[in-house]
């Protein structure tokens, strides 16, 4: 039981480095700049130098300001180290004891968390996240052994309920993004995991959407990043997916 802590823990420390990557990676790739060169501010754009990197610790250090011109940072590159962090130490202690199917999910974790970020931030869910996670998540059940029906009829789905709607509103309810995100969703929860991500993901979107709706914060014509509730659905199905499916066709229907 310490062996298993003390590999979350490391796995946490790692997360932070991977969080901290992936606010560079979503930012650069949807402002289409290189993923290749130094951090810079967003403001001053001064390069920025390495002890002003440190995941968390760097954003509370300086107040949450940029060293050079103290214009404020945004609380999202500190909370997405820490919430990468804190996934990966959960996934670590879940399934330490399946080392692939481990290091499938934390991958998938990670694209979950770049697409949120990016889905939330510029509404985009870009296929540098998507088509890597739909590979991977292909190769990762191959690997594992799981029916090739399984996870294929997942994809179909994932991918399906989406293509469906954008054929019918002709791209105003969901994105092409939407699309290939439900494919990936798809092919890592498998059959019947799906049913639970995208029914998970529809609530979420619902009990965020209505009270903003009754506010009148947000119209019915008004865009909603879906992609964020399908990002959050996709992970809490990879860690209860199975005990919900058990719950409710062993205890809830009979």
């Amino acid at each position: 039981m310490e062996l298993t802590y003390l590999w979350a823990i490391c796995l946490a420390a790692f997360g932070l480095g991977i969080g901290s990557f992936l606010n560079v990676a979503v930012l650069r790739l949807n402002a289409e700049e290189t993923l290749l060169g130094r951090s810079h501010c967003m403001h001053c754009k001064k390069t920025l130098p390495w002890f002003t990197l440190i995941p968390v610790l760097s954003y509370i250090g300086l107040g949450g300001k940029c060293y050079f011109c103290h214009q404020p940072i945004a609380a999202h590159y500190a909370l997405v180290e820490a919430v990468t962090a804190a996934l990966f130490f959960v996934l670590a202690i879940w399934f330490i004891g399946d080392p692939v199917r481990l290091a499938v999910y934390l991958i998938i974790a990670a694209l979950c968390v770049a697409i949120f970020l990016s889905d939330c931030l510029f509404y985009t869910i870009p296929d540098a996240f998507t088509l890597p996670g739909i590979v991977l998540a292909v190769v990762g059940q191959i690997i594992l052994g799981t029916p090739w029906w399984s996870w294929l009829l997942g994809l179909a789905i994932g991918s399906g309920i989406f293509a469906l709607q954008y054929a019918v509103s002709r791209g105003r309810w969901v994105g092409s993004g939407d699309i290939r995100f439900g494919a990936m969703m798809g092919a890592v929860l498998a059959w019947p995991n799906i049913l639970v991500g995208l029914f998970l993901a529809y609530v979420l979107g619902a009990l965020v959407a209505l009270p903003l709706l009754l506010r009148q914060s947000k119209k019915m014509q008004d865009a909603m990043p879906f992609g964020t509730f399908l990002a959050v659905a996709t992970i809490i199905t990879l860690l209860f997916g199975d005990q919900i499916v058990q719950w409710y066709v062993y205890d809830l229907l009979q």
